[in-house]
């Protein structure tokens, strides 16, 4: 009975134990889970920063290495796309095509003389105009040897063989621009000095344009109108401005046939157009190799039987005084720079004088008012 107490006793004692130990397990236990939860989110930051692992008893830091690498990829690929632009950009700014303002893709004519501009692309095709040695034009397209063009008044095609582009276009624009002053009133007065109680030696029509000689600080220039006259303008009646040689329409070239025109003055005028663009030099009476305005004249009247003075202010008192009113194609106008004749040139209808201008245009045609007309003499009575 003692023993069975004893025995039962002993089992209570360790079964109480086992509880014991239980709850202390459990209580353990929870610790662990939490212990392991609180692990295993810090190595999720862990992570994100860097991963430390252990083998063999060393320490491997791969991670932040991938890491600092891949930075040091990064900012080389910033600074690869950096230096790929700039080059970019700097390759860019010199290949740039130059250009000339008012054309965005030039073309020069490489001629003596005129260039001919056709309908279309072919020899065959009728000339609608002309382009004046380095005249500049507008190149629109390229066919096989050929490009569509427009050039002052006048489009059509030309040549590929006879037009300069690219760099050669850009310099050869470079060499023969010129500054021009343009008549933006109704009728400019110019003046032997620059200043406004100078005597008006002349007067300039509106949209003529003059050559400029000089431009000084106080708001005048000195322009050249044509061979032998010269003045002052002030700027705030004309337009400065860079411009290049431009083509022309055939029909600006037309003898105006009207109404008691002879056939003899129409071939005296066409005579005289074939010299245009032709050299003009002080003195001389060459047709082609260069002459004045005086000895245009005298050449192109020779050629038809008819002998005149040699100087503009001596042709003026050759044949018939008439009205600039009753002008024909043939006639000679004549013009003063307030004191005497200085300059002349021969009507050819429409409005248009054919002349040799100065040195720096040549054999031209402009308007017959370009400058005030002094008067007009007729030298073919018919």
């Amino acid at each position: 009975m003692n023993k069975r107490t004893t025995n039962i006793g002993a089992a209570c004692l360790v079964g109480v134990v086992l509880i014991g130990s239980m709850v202390f397990t459990i209580n353990d236990n929870k610790n662990d889970i939490d212990s392991a939860n609180a692990n295993v989110l810090s190595s999720e930051i862990v992570k994100e920063e860097t991963v430390i692992e252990e083998s063999d008893g060393a320490i491997n830091t791969s991670g932040a290495e991938d890491y600092n690498v891949m930075l040091a990829n990064e900012e080389q690929a910033v600074a690869e796309s950096v230096e790929e632009t700039t080059e970019a950009a700097t390759e860019a700014a010199t290949e740039a095509p130059k250009t000339i303002p008012g054309y965005t893709n030039l073309g020069m004519a490489n001629v003596d003389g005129y260039l001919n501009v056709r309908e279309q692309p072919t020899t065959e095709s009728s000339v609608v105009g002309k382009i004046p040695t380095n005249g500049a034009c507008e190149i629109i397209q390229t066919l096989d040897g050929w490009y569509q063009i427009t050039s002052g008044s006048v489009s059509g095609y030309v040549s590929a063989e006879f037009i300069l582009t690219g760099d050669d276009a850009y310099n050869k624009a470079l060499e023969v621009q010129s500054e021009v002053a343009i008549v933006t009133c109704d009728v400019l007065n110019l003046r032997e000095q620059p200043n406004t109680e100078s005597e008006v030696m002349d007067q300039v029509a509106t949209g003529q344009e003059l050559e400029i000689i000089s431009k000084r600080d106080d708001n005048w220039v000195e322009i050249k109108v044509d061979d032998a006259t010269t003045g002052f303008a002030c700027t705030d009646f004309v337009e400065c401005k860079v411009v290049l040689p431009t083509g022309f329409t055939m029909q600006e070239l037309e003898v105006q046939v009207e109404q008691g025109i002879t056939q003899k003055r129409v071939d005296i005028c066409e005579y005289a157009k074939q010299f245009l663009g032709n050299p003009y030099v002080w003195g001389g009476t060459s047709l082609t190799n260069g002459c004045d305005c005086s000895g245009f004249v005298k050449g192109v009247y020779e050629h038809f039987g008819y002998y005149l003075s040699r100087t503009s202010a001596a042709q003026a008192n050759n044949g018939t005084r008439v009205s600039l009113d009753e002008l024909k194609p043939g006639d000679l106008v004549f013009y003063s720079n307030g004191s005497r004749i200085n300059h002349v040139a021969m009507y050819i209808g429409n409005g248009q004088i054919i002349q040799a201008k100065s040195e720096k245009y040549g054999i031209v045609i402009s308007g017959f008012d370009y400058r005030s007309p002094y008067c007009a003499v007729r030298i073919i009575n018919d």
